[in-house]
C-alpha cells in the first residue's frame, strides 16, 4: 500500500462517486487499525474539519452528493 511509504503525516483525500462506497472503505480501514473518515453531511462539522485540519484521520473520503 502506498500509504506505507511516507515517512511523515500523510492525508489521502479519496473521492468516491457514492457516499456508500466511503462508508464501505472506512470499515475496512478501520479494521486495519488506519483512521478514516466518509464525510457527508452527518459527519462534516467544525469539530471534524478540526481534527482533519490536526492530522486525526489518515484517509478522508468524500463522495459528490
Amino acid at each position: 500500500m502506498y500509504y506505507g511509504l511516507f515517512d511523515k503525516k500523510v492525508v489521502v483525500l479519496v473521492l468516491n462517486p457514492l457516499d456508500s462506497l466511503g462508508d464501505d472503505q472506512v470499515r475496512k480501514k478501520k479494521l486495519l487499525n488506519i483512521s478514516a473518515i466518509n464525510l457527508n453531511k452527518m459527519t462534516l462539522n467544525f469539530e471534524t474539519v478540526q481534527k482533519i485540519k490536526k492530522g486525526a484521520f489518515s484517509f478522508v473520503y468524500l463522495a459528490k452528493s
